[in-house]
């Protein structure tokens, strides 16, 4: 028996030619052939079932004349619906346009190699948007699991995974947003480390007691030891709850790190206090000497006077 010959010419008219060697393969290349009209005229909605029944009648087949034309419509299944969801994009349909992309990215993985990235950049596309449009609402624990669920498709997203950790934060959960922040931390995305840093200062700032804010600065130190903002938290978190002996021990990295000199006094101010607390009247003075700027220049001053009767 001959074998059907199958001729495809997609931009024209996608038609198959040939023998057929038995009514089943002419079953199966005329639904192809159907399904092609349909696909040159862009109508993936009504293309999409044809195909599914051209792969039904194929795989039902025991003609081996079926074998090509069945591989060639399950490649063009994928591109149809992959097509379809770009269709349903475009026109602003992304909850619909969403599960075609997904199924375009299970066929890809088994019939079309090729359209694998492009169906997954699809996915992570609509789960963009969808995101951004639950961040506008206010709603970012929403987004958050939003964009959690893009990075299962794209796991090396930076954008991405930045969009959910800040999302996370935002929504409170610093622990899963702390999660995803080592990890793109450690993959050196310099965004998420100036973000993450962001995050644990405010939970440091809001924290109810030294050991807590302690944490969250240690944190930092950990990927960002020079961090000038976190440096200066931790000398003041450590006045508040009267640290003295840690503000004395890092207030001088804390100042080298600062490029304000009104903070860089600031720095100075509180360890002059904490000299002056443990009666270290020597050290203080030294201390407020190197308070030159900002609201504490005239106070130090004064004290210098003072402890130098």
């Amino acid at each position: 028996m001959k074998k059907g010959r199958i001729v495809l010419l997609l931009a024209a008219s996608l038609m198959f030619t040939g023998v057929a060697s038995a009514q089943t393969a002419d079953d199966v290349i005329n639904k192809f052939n159907e399904a092609a009209a349909l696909l040159n005229a862009k109508n993936y909605a009504e293309a999409v079932p044809v195909l599914e029944q051209t792969v039904e009648l194929a795989t039902a087949s025991t003609d081996e004349g079926v074998a090509e034309t069945l591989a060639e419509t399950q490649k063009q299944l994928a591109n149809a619906y992959l097509n379809w969801g770009r269709t349903l994009a475009s026109g602003g349909d992304m909850d619909n346009a969403l599960p075609k992309f997904e199924k375009a990215l299970e066929l890809a993985e088994s019939y079309n190699p090729a359209n694998v990235a492009v169906a997954k950049r699809m996915i992570v596309t609509v789960y963009n948007i969808q995101g951004g449009q639950q961040v506008n609402a206010g709603n970012y624990a929403g987004a958050a699991e939003i964009y959690s669920k893009a990075l299962t498709v794209d796991p090396n997203n930076g954008e991405i995974g930045l969009l959910a950790a800040q999302c996370y934060a935002q929504a409170g959960d610093l622990a899963k947003a702390g999660e995803i922040y080592e990890k793109l931390v450690a993959a050196g995305n310099a965004k998420a480390k100036e973000a993450y840093a962001i995050d644990l200062l405010s939970t440091a700032v809001k924290a109810e007691n030294f050991e807590d804010a302690n944490a969250a600065l240690q944190k930092i130190f950990s990927f960002d030891p020079t961090n000038a903002q976190a440096l200066l938290a931790y000398i003041q978190t450590a006045n508040n709850y009267k640290k003295y002996d840690e503000v004395i021990a890092k207030a001088e990295e804390a100042a080298a790190a600062q490029t304000d000199e009104a903070k860089k006094s600031d720095i100075y101010f509180l360890q002059a206090i904490a000299y002056q607390t443990k009666e270290d009247k020597a050290n203080a003075i030294a201390a407020y000497k190197k308070v030159t700027a900002g609201d504490n220049a005239a106070t130090a001053k004064t004290q210098i006077e003072a402890l130098s009767k």
